[in-house]
Order: structure tokens, then C-alpha cells, then sequence
């Protein structure tokens, strides 16, 4: 859950940039919002999947095959908003949509990180 926590920070703070930025072209920050949203959703509906999966299965083979298809799912939903975005932002800049996209992406290995980092216990300092 961390990484997608990440990912909304980072996806909006790309956003944020290109609203200020480019306050002249709204188009901008609109097709950012779309790049970060083009990531961020389909992680939400993978995680969210997963977590009511995780509660049902029993079995490794089921938690596994479960895990591939929502991945898929995940892949599938991800090209279609990308294939989408033409239609839903009017003037669209692929450019502003790219860097969010990349960003919202590469944010999850932060919040990975973060997650894997050896936590400091008292007896550390």
C-alpha cells in the first residue's frame, strides 16, 4: 500500500509543477493528471484485488494465479487508458502525459525501498 501512497505523492506533485509551470495551458496539467492517473489506478484496483483475494484463498497455486491475472488485468487497463487519453484530454500533451507517467511508475520503487529499509531501533544510537 505504501508504494501506491508513493505513487499519489509523486503523480501529484508532478502535476502540481505542471499546473504552476504551465498555468497558461491547462492542457498541460490536464494530460499530467491523466499520466499519473494512467498509473495510479489500475495499482489501486491491483491492490485492492489482491488484498480481497488474500482474505479468500487457501491455496499457494490460488494466491499465485490470482496475483497473475490481476497483474494482467492491471496491464490490460493501463493500455486502454493510454489508448483513451486522445478522447478524454482535449489537447492533449503527450510530452506532460509521458513524465507523469515515468514518475508515477518509478515512484514505486521508492516506496518499496522505504518498506525495506532497516528501521533504527534504540539500541542503534
Amino acid at each position: 500500500m505504501l508504494p501506491l501512497l508513493w505513487q499519489l505523492a509523486l503523480g501529484g506533485l508532478v502535476v502540481l509543477v505542471a499546473w504552476v509551470w504551465f498555468s497558461d495551458r491547462p492542457a498541460v496539467a490536464m494530460s499530467a493528471l491523466y499520466g499519473a492517473c494512467a498509473v495510479w489506478v489500475p495499482g489501486w484496483v491491483f491492490v485492492r484485488a489482491l488484498k480481497r483475494q488474500q482474505q479468500r484463498a487457501a491455496h499457494a497455486m490460488a494466491a499465485l494465479s490470482a496475483l497473475m491475472l490481476w497483474e494482467g488485468i492491471k496491464i490490460v487497463l493501463t493500455i486502454a487508458l493510454l489508448l483513451a487519453a486522445p478522447r478524454v484530454v482535449k489537447d492533449l500533451s503527450w510530452l506532460a502525459l509521458l513524465i507523469a507517467f515515468v514518475v508515477t511508475v518509478k515512484a514505486a520503487w521508492l516506496g518499496w525501498w522505504w518498506q525495506m529499509r532497516p528501521s533504527k531501533s534504540a539500541k542503534d544510537y
